[in-house]
């Protein structure tokens, strides 16, 4: 594998090797299909959920946190889907600039993949707690 950056004063030259350029792009193409299955995923719970209240009548503030939930999921999920379609721009173009942006939301997207894994792991440990006290 190899990778060089040339900086000039117009340009930013990315310069990768071939194995590496498949690597990357098929690692894009996989990184937008995930994305995109899960946000319409997300989309179709949202919906859903709209629809299980209105025939239910259950509470709105649960309707309302479940939302904002999947609303920073899809986000979360926006962040690889720009990471694959960046690494196709900057591969296409040659440019340095484009793979460190999409190297960054890629960042962006572990950084808040484990966050939300982090805040989930406490919570069921709250609640596995919870319940041993009760029994």
């Amino acid at each position: 594998m190899s990778i060089n950056s040339h900086n000039t004063q117009d340009e930013n030259i990315l310069e990768i090797d071939q194995q590496t350029q498949r690597q990357l792009r098929s690692a894009a193409s996989w990184a937008k299909i995930i994305a995109i299955l899960t946000i319409i995923v997300l989309s179709l719970a949202i919906f859903a959920l709209i629809v299980i209240n209105l025939k239910t009548g259950n509470g709105f503030g649960t309707i309302v946190i479940s939302i904002a939930v999947i609303g920073v999921y899809i986000k979360i999920w926006h962040y690889l889907y720009k990471f694959g379609q960046e690494t196709e721009e900057s591969l296409e173009d040659q440019n340095s600039e484009s793979m460190s942006t999409a190297f960054f939301y890629l960042q962006k997207y572990f950084y808040w993949t484990l966050t939300l894994f982090c805040i989930a792991l406490v919570l069921v440990i709250g609640l596995l707690l919870f319940a041993a006290l009760l029994v």
